[in-house]
């Protein structure tokens, strides 16, 4: 039997009340919770199967994995939301894609104007172009480089009257 959830409360309410209490070979008590519990949810543009479990024999812990990647987080941190920390991680992901990719000259100039690091910028662009970034990171497509330099000079500048090439 699939238990469908829809949010992520309530995948934390049933983890918690699976928590059995065990005796492991040593003699210590540990409490453990030995399922996975899976759930979609759409984030930034995709649908992802997220699955949640006890991270090893830590009651504290809930081990989170996507396909793109896996952290480990408390579940009783006030400000516990796990959307929020996929979110970053994919953000974090495409930015250092996008550092890679673009020619430092041009990121730094950038940097250098708004007193960030190359970086930073990266993360500019990612945050408040994901549509952009998401065309980008495509694999179905590749594009040259004088175009990502277009696009990249192009947002980051925030000129009214570009238009994207990729």
């Amino acid at each position: 039997m699939t238990t469908q959830y829809t949010n992520f409360q309530t995948l934390l309410d049933t983890m918690q009340r699976d928590i059995r209490t065990e005796i492991d070979g040593d003699g210590i008590v540990i409490k453990t919770n030995p399922h996975k519990y899976t759930i979609t949810r759409r984030v930034l543009g995709s649908w992802e199967l997220i699955t949640l479990s006890q991270y090893r024999n830590s009651e504290d812990l809930i081990l989170v994995e996507t396909s793109g990647c896996a952290f480990t987080v408390s579940r009783w941190c006030p400000s516990f939301t796990i959307s929020e920390q996929i979110t970053r991680n994919i953000q974090m992901e495409k930015s250092g894609r996008l550092y890679v990719m673009m020619p430092l000259a041009i990121m730094q100039h950038f940097a250098d104007q708004k007193k960030v690091n190359a970086f930073d910028i990266c993360e500019m662009i990612v945050e408040q172009n994901p549509a952009w970034v998401n065309r980008l990171f495509d694999n179905e497509t590749s594009y040259c480089l004088n175009d990502l330099k277009h696009d990249f000079v192009g947002l980051i500048a925030n000129d009214e009257y570009f238009v994207p090439r990729i």
